[in-house]
């Protein structure tokens, strides 16, 4: 452990313009800490710096001792100027990975750096001519996780066949934002406290197949005809790219043509030429037996 925790101390000597001064000097070192130690000189000014690794988190202590020369005759006269000590409280070596989860869902640690990447949704390639999405740029204004402001946000590009798996939750005959796709702002329940989310859309599909949404057998990771939520899923293909749900944009599942979507799913590390990523690949049947890819795509957002 000791190679990835450390202190970094400063410890500095610095006296005002002074004729009678010939030289300053500090000392410092890290308290019980060996080869800590460093030594400084300079005209008025005399700075220690170092960076020392430690061996467990806690406190280590930080000792200065700083002094001055004056002019004499025949040899300059040093002058102690005191000690100082401070103290610096080193925490528990977190991974780039770790901090990166401490800054929120909205982050993703995807193997080198920290991605600001707060949302996802399940998109469909419904005619077999593969994803085609936009940058944030070219994106739309949607409100994908549902605290009633809009994001711009990277989207499907119009006239693209690729569409959001959908639920229309409040029945309104729209798509209103984020909760009523399947992502990472989907709530785990249909009623209740909509902060309770699944961390991606194939998660929040296996919730769809509980008894909170209508399920009166065991799971078997398919939803399909045999589930009562399958009726009520629906495509959202936005041809006019205006973030806008329009009733000749939805479609039921069966009407599309599919007949069955798996719930387990695993990770890929698949990203387009603008960032977005296809985190998630689960897979979906046809009612002509083909069974196709389909990915919870983690857009860009604009900040």
């Amino acid at each position: 452990m000791g190679t990835n925790l450390w202190v970094q101390y400063t410890v500095g000597t610095t006296v005002p313009f002074n004729m009678c001064v010939v030289g300053v000097m500090v000392d410092a070192h890290v308290a019980g800490r060996p080869g800590s130690a460093l030594h400084a000189d300079g005209f008025w000014s005399a700075m220690a710096q170092r960076q020392v690794p430690v061996d467990f988190p806690g406190p280590w202590v930080t000792l200065g001792a700083h002094a001055f020369w004056l002019f004499g005759i025949p040899l300059p006269i040093l002058i102690p100027a005191g000690l100082t000590q401070s103290t610096a409280i080193v925490g528990a070596y977190r991974s780039p990975a770790e901090e990166c989860a401490d800054l929120g869902f909205d982050y993703y640690w995807n193997g080198g750096q920290c991605v600001f990447t707060p949302g996802s949704p399940i998109i469909i390639d419904t005619s077999g001519n593969g994803y085609h999405l936009t940058s944030v740029e070219d994106g739309v204004l949607f409100d994908l996780d549902g605290d009633g402001q809009a994001e711009r946000v990277s989207w499907t590009r119009p006239g693209a066949d690729n569409a959001f798996l959908a639920f229309d939750r409040n029945g309104n005959g729209k798509i209103d934002d984020g909760t009523e796709l399947f992502g990472s702002y989907t709530p785990a329940y249909p009623t209740g406290d909509r902060q309770i989310t699944a961390p991606n859309g194939f998660e929040a599909l296996r919730f769809a197949e509980s008894p909170s949404y209508g399920a009166t057998t065991v799971a078997d990771g398919i939803i399909d005809a045999r589930d009562g939520v399958f009726s009520r899923l629906l495509l959202w293909t936005d041809r006019n790219h205006n973030g806008i749900s329009e009733a000749d944009e939805l479609q039921h599942l069966f009407d599309a043509g599919i007949v069955a979507i798996r719930t387990d799913y695993k990770s890929s590390k698949r990203v387009d030429r603008f960032g977005n990523e296809f985190r998630q690949v689960g897979r979906l049947t046809w009612a002509n037996g083909e069974n196709t890819n389909v990915y919870d795509v983690w857009l860009n957002f604009g900040r």
